[in-house]
């Protein structure tokens, strides 16, 4: 004769086994709300007493870092990098970096045997690893201005100094959760972007 268990046995049981179900789907975020979960806010770091020939220098080592050696890996991808202070504000580089600053970066773009798209999609990822170096760096970044440079094979006669161009503003930066967001979100990045520009010469 099989083992039949008493009522509160088969209660503690069931009762054990849907709360199991209902722990599972609220770590796995299934119950339905009839609402999309909002993106959660991205805080940027607020200004601080960091002057610019300091922010500079931190930056210039995070952006080397991002880009990488020259296609001949005697250079560095990093051409030029500073500090843009906006009308109105003293430009004196004791004082501290103000919401209204902008870095400004020039880099040199990647070539691509496999041509114009593949450049740009290249110039599309060098764009999003610096914004995303960048504002999580915890530096007083605010407005990223990036110019892409087209340098080719040596004894090609096209180089394109300003081959693509990019802003992206404080206030959109604000929006993007930049810690959570990987390569596969390099194109909601592009679309973000308040100004982009690429020259058709490029891609």
């Amino acid at each position: 004769m099989k083992f039949l268990p008493s009522p509160p046995v088969v209660s503690a049981a069931i009762s054990g086994f849907v709360v199991g179900i209902v722990v599972t789907l609220a770590l796995n975020g299934s119950f339905a709300t009839g609402q999309k979960s909002a993106v959660p806010t991205a805080t940027l770091v607020p200004a601080t007493t960091v002057d610019e020939a300091q922010l500079i220098g931190q930056l210039y080592k995070i952006a080397d870092h991002q880009l990488g050696p020259s296609p001949d890996a005697k250079h560095s991808r990093l051409l030029t990098l500073w500090v843009s202070t906006p009308r109105g504000y003293p430009a004196a580089s004791t004082l501290p970096v103000s919401p209204g600053d902008t870095v400004r970066i020039g880099f040199q773009l990647y070539d691509n045997p496999l041509g114009p798209s593949w450049r740009l999609r290249s110039a599309k990822a060098d764009v999003f690893g610096l914004l995303k170096s960048l504002y999580t760096s915890n530096l007083p970044v605010y407005n990223v201005e990036l110019t892409g440079s087209f340098f080719p094979k040596r004894g090609s006669p096209v180089v394109i100094r300003r081959a693509v161009e990019t802003f992206m503003p404080e206030t959109v930066a604000q929006r993007i959760p930049w810690k959570r967001w990987g390569r596969d979100h390099e194109g909601q990045v592009w679309d973000e972007l308040t100004f982009k520009y690429v020259n058709p010469r490029f891609a």
